[in-house]
């Protein structure tokens, strides 16, 4: 009996609670906002209940009221209810995770299981290369797709930064293409972004995703720029430049350039190759012409050229070898004008004209005693102090090298001079007889060599190139080519130090005038020696002395042996000497060459600034010679 009691007691506290059977359906993995939500909720009560049958969304805690109504039902009753929820922004719900639904319906609860909402589009982009020309048009294609597996459909806001350009494109169902052209400003590594999203009704953006690209636009060079730290330089001090190669978008490239610098007369002072953007320093020295000079820097095909001015600046140098003084001209421009010099108590002016780097000799002389010289030219003056000097009146003469000058006015020395040449004639009269003596010619040094006892007298052409002996490969190829050009013409070589010998007698040449080749050759030499100094970065230094004279010279054992009459050689040397890379004749040479070459007078010689071609005259002076010969026959 107290079983069946107990039983009994056991199903009054159970039914309450198995009263009713709730039956969820189960909701998607994900959803994205948006989306529809279908739920259905099937209720079958065992005892009648009247209530109300709750639905809610709980997301972290968050409870939101989906469905609500009141049913009444009856004892093995049931009812299919269907619900359909649109997950939108006005929940104010982000990304949200483990969410679930729960169903209640009198005392009986049920929930689904658990599930996210994410307003995440996946963006997938594609573009055919990485690396683009600038104007160049790019395709660009892409996908997008939400997290529940579905295409969006929306726009693509596409933007390439830091160039600047934007577009906007439509994706349908879950696909959007565009193009675009590249600017041609830019260049560089550039990101290419696309955002993906959609809009309710609100315009409010419910779903969005992007996805990032590294783009470049390739650099294309547009000018080489050159920049000076001064474009005015005194002597002595530096000049800084910097050398960049430029880009469409205004951005230094990388690159190594090719720099040379030219001096006012358009002669190459340097080449050097610097690499793009790489700070320079140019050492102005003193002697540096004054003038514009030009800096020139070259990429391909592409060129910029820089001026910077020199200053002028004039500047003596006195200095003082026993009693002569000397007077140098250190500045950058030729100075002409007067110098005072004081000799004790008197005061000398001389007229000085100095070319650059030239110097001029003068002797003092004054009665026996020693006496203070001052020399003087504007704001610069030495003082030398006490000098012994000698002669019959207070005197500032000007001397040229030699001889005379080494001996001065020594009469003891010039008398010993005297007797011994003359004892040296008494010599050979005594032991070969006056005429062998007079027909026997020796010279050593100009020229030739040995002994000429058969020659003959003749009119040649020099040419003295006056170079360096110790210089780079290069060089010595140049002058060597300088060389044979004259030998090709015709010349005898000889050498004298840094002085190259070139003879065109007529023993050599075959020809009896032989000015007009000797000036030929000159000028092509010069332009040799000119190409060299263009090409390289170390420059020849040189000067071409030309005259023409009587030499007296005889061809024996396959050699020609030759000395000079007068001054045909040494002239041609002296002016050699004062030639700065350029040709200059004598007053002798350029009154025979006068319908052959240009010339413009300087100081004392001719430079040649051309020479005139005669070979396009040659076929008609041929025509005409043989109709004459026609009519004669």
């Amino acid at each position: 009996m107290k079983r069946e009691i107990l039983i009994i007691l056991l199903l009054i506290l159970v039914l309450p609670s198995i009263s009713a059977e709730i039956l969820l359906s189960q909701p998607e993995n994900v959803y994205n906002l948006r989306d529809n939500m279908d739920i259905q909720i099937i209720l079958r009560p065992n005892v009648e209940i009247n209530d109300f049958l709750l639905s809610q969304l709980i997301c972290n805690n968050i409870t939101f009221d989906i469905y609500r109504n009141y049913f009444n039902l009856g004892s093995g009753e049931e009812r299919t209810v269907d619900i359909n929820f649109l997950i939108d922004n006005s929940l104010g719900l982000g990304e949200q995770e483990n969410c679930y639904i729960r169903a209640s319906f009198g005392e009986d609860v049920a929930e689904s299981r658990t599930f996210d909402i994410t307003r995440e589009i996946s963006v997938g982009l594609s573009v055919v290369k990485r690396v683009w020309n600038p104007g160049e048009i790019m395709a660009i294609s892409g996908t997008a797709t939400k997290m529940n597996g579905e295409g969006a459909s929306g726009i693509a806001d596409i933007i390439i930064e830091p160039a600047g350009v934007s577009l906007s494109a439509l994706v349908s169902n879950g696909i959007f293409n565009a193009s675009l052209i590249l600017p041609e400003a830019h260049s560089g590594e550039q990101n290419l972004s696309v955002r993906v999203y959609e809009k309710n009704s609100r315009n409010e953006v419910t779903n969005e995703g992007r996805s990032d690209r590294i783009i470049e636009i390739r650099q294309t060079l547009k000018n080489v720029k050159i920049t000076l730290d001064s474009n005015s330089i005194a002597p002595g001090s530096e000049v800084v430049y910097n050398v960049e190669l430029i880009d469409q978008a205004g951005s230094q490239m990388e690159g190594e350039v090719a720099v040379t610098i030219f001096r006012p007369n358009g002669l190459a002072y340097s080449q050097e190759i610097r690499n793009s953007g790489e700070q320079a320093n140019l050492k102005v020295e003193q002697n540096f012409s004054a003038g514009y000079w030009k800096i020139e820097a070259v990429f391909g095909e592409i060129s910029e050229t820089k001026l910077f001015y020199v200053e002028e600046r004039k500047d003596l140098m006195f200095s003082m070898i026993n009693r002569t003084l000397l007077i140098t001209n250190v500045g950058n421009v030729p100075f002409e004008g007067p110098i005072e010099i004081l000799i004790g108590s008197e005061n000398e002016i001389i007229h000085v004209s100095l070319g650059i780097g030239e110097s001029k000799k003068y002797r003092l002389s004054a009665p026996e005693g020693s006496y203070q010289i001052v020399a003087k030219e504007g704001d610069n003056e030495v003082n030398f102090g006490a000098v012994s000097l000698t002669g019959k009146a207070v005197d500032v003469g000007e001397v040229s090298d030699g001889l005379g000058d080494i001996i001065g006015n020594n009469l003891a020395v010039w008398m010993l001079i005297v007797l011994l040449v003359g004892a040296v004639l008494l010599m050979f009269v005594y032991r070969r007889g006056i005429s062998d003596a007079l027909s026997l010619v020796k010279r050593k040094g100009e020229g030739g060599e040995g002994v000429i006892s058969n020659g003959g007298k003749f009119e040649a052409g020099v040419i003295l190139l006056n170079a360096p002996t110790k210089m780079d490969e290069a060089s010595m190829k140049s002058i060597e080519r300088a060389i044979s050009a004259a030998k090709s013409n015709g010349a005898g070589i000889n050498f004298d130090g840094e002085h190259r010998i070139m003879l065109f007698t007529p023993l050599l040449t075959k020809k009896k005038e032989n000015a007009e080749i000797t000036l030929r050759t000159a000028k092509e030499i010069e332009e040799i020696l000119k190409d060299h100094n263009r090409r390289h970065f170390n420059q020849i230094k040189y000067g071409i002395g030309v005259n023409i004279g009587e030499i007296i010279a005889e061809s024996r054992d396959g050699r020609v042996r030759f000395v000079s009459v007068g001054n045909a050689i040494s002239l041609a040397k002296k002016i050699s000497n004062q030639a700065k890379e350029e040709v200059l004749v004598s007053d002798t040479f350029h009154k025979k060459v006068l319908g052959v070459g240009k010339f413009e007078k300087k100081a004392n010689y001719w430079r040649v600034s051309g020479v005139a071609d005669r070979t396009k005259h040659q076929g008609f002076i041929k025509d005409f010679v043989e109709k004459q010969k026609e009519k004669k026959n």
